[in-house]
């Protein structure tokens, strides 16, 4: 009878464990009880490009737009729901010829990456950006794929930043 126990005990354990992985690449981490408010089980259909979203997006438009985190050396803003991502056209620079920084897409001409790069960020219902670390939010890193959905926001020199409502993580393969 104890060994049953303990087997019953042994599989719940398991079951537990493995269930615990929902949203999350083999390189992400867990998202904060607060993030999984904004995170979406399944990834929105209709999602376009930064290119395509920033040729076609108007101020306010409601949008779903995959990117990878990346445009930047420092992409992440210190704590506050926002991050620089880039078309998933933009390579990250090669890991293989020693770049620390493979996400700075420093090997991509500069004004290139200006062309396919957004901001994302999260808000509250003041409008203010979340005050808290998107890595942290949502357990997320540089290179990571995302499907963002929410609103354009457009400033006077064209520049895209996508007032978010919802963030789905693409597995990597």
């Amino acid at each position: 009878m104890n060994r049953m126990k303990l087997g019953m005990v042994f599989v719940l354990l398991v079951g537990l464990i493995s269930g615990c992985s929902r949203n999350t690449g083999p390189d992400q981490g867990a998202a904060s009880v607060e993030g999984k408010k904004y995170l979406l089980d399944a990834e929105p259909a209709g999602a376009k490009s930064v290119l395509d979203i920033r040729k076609e997006a108007k101020d306010g438009d409601d949008i779903v737009m995959v990117a990878r985190i990346a445009g930047s050396e420092k992409p992440f803003i210190d704590q506050r729901a926002s991050f620089t991502v880039a078309d998933l056209s933009i390579k990250p620079c090669p890991e293989s010829e020693g770049c620390p920084t493979p996400w700075d897409c420093c090997c991509v001409p500069a004004e290139d990456l200006l062309q396919a790069i957004a901001q994302v960020k999260f808000v509250d219902a003041n409008g203010k950006t979340l005050n808290i670390g998107a890595r942290e939010l949502f357990g997320v890193k540089e290179l990571a794929v995302v499907v963002v959905k929410g609103k354009a926001d457009r400033d006077e020199k064209g520049n895209l930043t996508v007032v978010a409502n919802g963030l789905h993580l693409r597995k990597t393969k």
